[in-house]
């Protein structure tokens, strides 16, 4: 463990000071309370979060408040890289992979939009646009006219291959799922490469957590093309990211159900056993069911990080904990910002959160 402590104990002592300055249940139970957006800015007021908040009393507009909070959130995990060497550096910059893979995402949905729907849309003035792994021309994307300068804007990147395989179905069946797909399956099969050159200790720990978050999205697709999707049109879609702990065996099982309920049981009858309880609440309405199981999956999440952070502090666990806690904090105080600008009472804001 020797090695361990000297690759952790600097960073695992400034984690933990972090982690110590989260906003607490308590914090946003109050912002929930709140009864408009300058009484949430007044609330985290001398918090990290005053100047990024203060951005809505200066201009009014919410997307810029959203837009500060995710670069923020970018830049904390970035800055990880200055306390780490070695194998666990080359993790955590995969783990910001993962923001430039939902930068890809946000900006194709706009070039998609705007080509294959043709919508009228505005350009998205709030896009990170820093480069955080690859050189990829975002703006290229989003006002590529046809396919050859969608594929040159994204030329010299593992980006171009996903998009020129799936381009030709994206116009054809008019939906991004394919290369939305691809793209999640990219990354996590990067990130799962990256957990194999970790230490014996830090592989375990990482390999862990990382296959409850593939379960936890596989189990969330199949539950809403369930909800919405009948069997047949079902069938034309590949939804499985690889890497999880469910064997595929059961995944397809859950994905030729009839039902949401049913579809969710076998998956909890086979794998996350204890969670089983959650499939005994049955509705009627498809959207209280996601919240539903939206619920069981932040529970399963929840539980695997505070077991992260019950465990030896000297690993590789306090750094995934961490992103992952800032990761959905930024989340929850982005939707209880929303909630307020649109007027949403508590028990909505609840159900959203």
């Amino acid at each position: 463990m020797a090695g361990q402590l000297k690759t952790y104990g600097f960073i695992n002592a400034k984690i933990r000071s972090r982690l110590g300055k989260l906003l607490s249940k308590e914090q946003f139970t109050h912002l929930m309370k709140c009864s408009s957006i300058e009484e949430v800015v007044a609330s985290l007021k001398s918090t990290e979060y005053e100047e990024y908040l203060n951005l809505y009393a200066q201009t009014g507009d919410v997307r810029a408040v959203e837009f500060a909070l995710y670069a923020h959130e970018i830049d904390t995990v970035h800055e990880l890289l200055r306390y780490l060497t070695g194998r666990v550096t080359e993790f955590v910059k995969v783990l910001i992979l993962r923001y430039e893979v939902d930068l890809v995402k946000n900006a194709f949905r706009f070039w998609f939009d705007r080509n294959v729907r043709e919508r009228i849309t505005e350009g998205n003035a709030y896009l990170y646009r820093e480069q955080l792994v690859h050189s990829v021309d975002l703006d290229g994307i989003m006002n590529a006219r046809s396919n050859d300068e969608l594929l040159a804007s994204v030329e010299g990147t593992p980006y171009f291959e996903i998009f020129r395989r799936n381009i030709d179905a994206v116009r054809a069946d008019r939906n991004v799922f394919g290369v939305e797909l691809e793209l999640d399956s990219y990354f996590y099969k990067q990130l799962f490469e990256q957990i194999r050159l970790l230490s014996k200790t830090d592989r375990i720990i990482a390999e862990r957590i990382i296959k409850v978050e593939v379960d936890l999205q596989n189990i969330d697709r199949i539950v809403r093309f369930v909800s919405f999707y009948a069997n047949e049109t079902r069938s034309r879609y590949s939804v499985f990211l690889p890497g999880g702990s469910i064997d595929p065996l059961v995944l397809r099982e859950a994905y030729i159900q009839n039902g949401a309920e049913e579809a969710l049981s076998v998956l909890l009858s086979r794998s996350y056993t204890r969670y089983k309880v959650f499939t005994g609440e049955h509705h009627s309405n498809p959207y209280d069911r996601l919240h539903l199981v939206e619920g069981l999956l932040r529970q399963i999440l929840n539980d695997e990080l505070d077991r992260l952070l019950r465990g030896y502090p000297f690993t590789i666990g306090t750094v995934i904990a961490y992103v992952f806690l800032k990761r959905r904090e930024i989340d929850t105080l982005i939707r209880v910002i929303n909630s307020k600008y649109y007027g949403l009472s508590e028990d909505k804001i609840r159900d959203v959160l």
